[in-house]
């Protein structure tokens, strides 16, 4: 349960309420780049089916099908808003809402699965993983973009990992991350 100007309301309220007031719905070039740049790196074919999982109003999702017209683009979200916003966005992707495990239309199964500054925000961590390993297709890929820079925390183990996964000017940014979040 999400709390807005002191009322509880589900997440799916709480995300409309953001969507509406055009949340999310703009990008930088550079930050778009850098994400479809690391997503590609998952990428087995030029052909293959890939799901924004969260994709809020779908600004990644559509980057990444203008960027690679050939692949088979989804994004998923709690969000009826977003949703709505997503599919006006970018008809040339499939969008769909989640309800709990379910879907609308239902998600095929994907090569790549990624989460943009989605995990933070996840009540229960352990269904939307599970709910994760179900949509990947066996073999497939799951690349996580996570926002926090704190010393030990998962996204900085996970960051350091990677060659310049961490700023080295002493901001402490990741290599996804930007100077906003």
């Amino acid at each position: 349960m999400r709390h807005l100007e002191n009322q509880s309301i589900t997440p799916q309220a709480f995300y409309d309420t953001r969507h509406a007031r055009g949340w999310m719905d703009y990008w930088a070039d550079d930050k778009l780049d850098r994400v479809l740049a690391s997503v590609q790196d998952a990428l087995p074919s030029r052909n293959c089916t890939v799901l924004e999982f969260g994709c809020g109003t779908g600004t990644f999702t559509q980057a990444l099908k203008m960027r690679f017209p050939t692949l088979d683009v989804h994004g998923c979200d709690i969000s009826p808003r977003g949703i709505e916003k997503a599919k006006a966005r970018c008809p040339q992707a499939t969008f769909h809402l989640l309800a709990g495990e379910t879907a609308d239309p239902p998600i095929p199964q994907c090569d790549v699965i990624y989460t943009h500054h989605v995990l933070e925000h996840v009540e229960d961590l352990e269904a939307a993983m599970h709910q994760i390993a179900l949509l990947l297709r066996p073999g497939g890929y799951v690349w996580h973009i996570l926002p926090c820079g704190n010393v030990g925390s998962i996204e900085y183990r996970l960051s350091a990992l990677m060659q310049d996964g961490i700023a080295s000017d002493g901001s402490g940014l990741f290599y996804l991350d930007d100077i906003s979040h």
